[in-house]
């Protein structure tokens, strides 16, 4: 059984505060420069969870079938946001707050998220360590695809000869000293897209876009 949480977070700000210079004649009042004074913040945070869980199992019959089985459980799920304000023209020039602002010139708050979870299995057999045989599936879900589309199941399986614990393979263990022969078949999944939510539609501000409700634009 493993399970993990990594957590991973950035902050930076910059801040521009109003200087007043002193002016060589005490009759002119000291100059604002550095101006407008301003805020920028930049926040990001990440945490990527991950659970895995298994169990084995194995026995023979009659000491010439060897069975071997294992299952398992696999969660995992990653999250990420930022958070990115500019603002200019401080009510207090003192309190270098974002929010305490007159103007807020960009504010960007992306995010992004994933997860997958599934469960497995493998089912191994051999006989006297010469002939083998072995079943695996997976039923797996990620949240990369559409409701409906999220769920697969993988199977595979293959069968094997060591050829090398034959009797007759003696004469020729001095030139190859293990041979097996193995073919397999099956299925994989793949969730390696553009990106976590390419079945969405986007807008793209300004301009003027149609919907589909209840079958009508």
């Amino acid at each position: 059984m493993i399970i993990r949480k990594t957590i991973g977070s950035v902050h930076i700000a910059s801040i521009k505060k109003t200087i007043y210079q002193v002016q060589p004649d005490v009759n002119t009042p000291p100059v604002a420069v550095n101006t407008p004074n301003g805020v920028w913040q930049y926040r990001s945070g990440d945490v990527y969870r991950a659970m895995n869980l298994w169990a084995e199992y194995d026995f023979n019959l009659a000491k010439s079938h060897n069975f071997k089985l294992m299952t398992g459980y696999n969660d995992e799920r990653k999250d990420y946001n930022k958070l990115e304000i500019e603002s200019q023209d401080l009510f207090v020039n003192e309190l270098t707050n974002g929010g305490l602002a007159d103007k807020f010139i960009n504010i960007k708050e992306p995010g992004d998220s994933w997860a997958v979870k599934g469960i497995f299995y493998r089912l191994n057999y051999d006989y006297m360590g010469k002939y083998l045989l072995e079943a695996n599936g997976r039923y797996d879900g990620s949240s990369k695809y559409p409701v409906g589309k999220q769920w697969g199941f993988f199977p595979s399986v293959s069968a094997g000869w060591r050829v090398s614990e034959e009797g007759f393979y003696e004469p020729l263990r001095a030139t190859l000293e293990y041979l097996k022969l193995r073919a397999s078949y099956g299925d994989l999944g793949n969730q390696v897209v553009d990106n976590n939510f390419q079945y969405l539609g986007t807008l793209s501000p300004p301009g003027t876009y149609n919907y589909v409700i209840n079958n009508a634009i």
